[in-house]
C-alpha cells in the first residue's frame, strides 16, 4: 500500500464515513498454498462505543473458490475505494514534473469467520433493509416469501470479519502547493465528467480541512 504521511488519515469518524459511503469492497484472501481469490461484496460495519470499527459483515455464495479459500485460511483484506482520477502535470504551476493518479482507499485486514443460520438471516435482513432504505418497500426483507428465502439461503453463508488493522490512503494532492492544488482542481473542472467532478470536490474538501488545521 502507498502509505505516506501526507495521505494518511487516523480520524475514526472520517474513516467510518468513507466506508459507509463506499460499501462495495474488494474482499481478498488466499488458499493455504497462496493461490489468491477476490470478490466484490457489499459490507456493513459494526462499531464500538468510541465509533471505532470492530467487525465487517456480509455474505457470499457457498461452493465458490472464495468460500473454499476462507474455509482454509481466515486471513482477509477488504479494500474500499472512493474517488480516483488521472492528474496531469500540465496543470502544475512549474512544468517538468511527473503526472500522477489521485485516489482514495481504505484497507481493512482481519480474520473472517462464518456464522450460523440464525445469524445469517440477520445479516441478510440488515443488508437488504440497509440498502433498500425503505421499510415499506416490497423488497424489504420481511416481505420476501418464506419459501423463496428457505430455498435460496441454503446456497449462502454469512460471515463476519474481525477488524485488526485499518490503513488509509487519501491521495488528493496534499503534498502540492496551494497554487498547484487550485490549478489541478480547475483542470479537473474543465474535463466535465462525473469522475473528474467527484475528484475535484474531494480535493477541495480535504485540502481545505488541511489548511484550516
Amino acid at each position: 500500500m502507498y502509505y505516506l504521511k501526507d495521505y494518511k488519515c487516523e480520524d475514526h469518524a472520517v474513516i467510518l464515513d468513507f466506508v459507509l459511503k463506499n460499501p462495495l469492497a474488494l474482499v481478498c484472501g488466499s488458499f493455504k498454498d497462496g493461490k489468491p481469490v477476490a470478490s466484490h461484496l457489499p459490507l456493513l460495519v459494526e462499531t464500538n462505543d468510541n465509533g471505532e470499527m470492530t467487525h465487517l459483515t456480509g455474505h457470499l455464495m457457498r461452493g465458490t473458490d472464495h468460500y473454499k479459500a476462507f474455509e482454509e485460511n481466515e486471513q482477509v483484506l477488504a479494500v474500499f475505494s472512493g474517488a480516483n482520477h488521472y492528474i496531469s502535470a500540465s496543470d502544475y504551476e512549474i512544468p517538468g514534473k511527473a503526472s500522477t493518479w489521485n485516489y482514495e482507499t481504505v484497507h481493512i485486514s482481519g480474520r473472517m469467520y462464518f456464522v450460523g443460520m440464525d445469524e445469517l438471516l440477520g445479516v441478510l435482513e440488515k443488508t437488504q433493509d440497509y440498502f433498500e432504505n425503505n421499510a415499506l418497500s416490497p423488497a424489504a426483507f420481511k416481505k420476501l416469501p418464506k419459501e423463496y428465502i428457505d430455498k435460496n439461503v441454503k446456497a449462502i453463508s454469512g460471515f463476519k470479519i474481525k477488524v485488526e488493522n485499518v490503513r488509509t490512503t487519501f491521495k488528493l494532492s496534499q503534498d502540492k502547493s496551494p497554487a498547484d492544488i487550485i490549478r489541478v482542481t480547475e483542470g479537473l473542472g474543465k474535463i466535465n465528467t462525473p469522475e473528474a467532478k467527484r475528484m475535484m470536490e474531494r480535493m477541495q474538501i480535504v485540502n481545505k480541512l488541511k489548511q484550516d488545521k
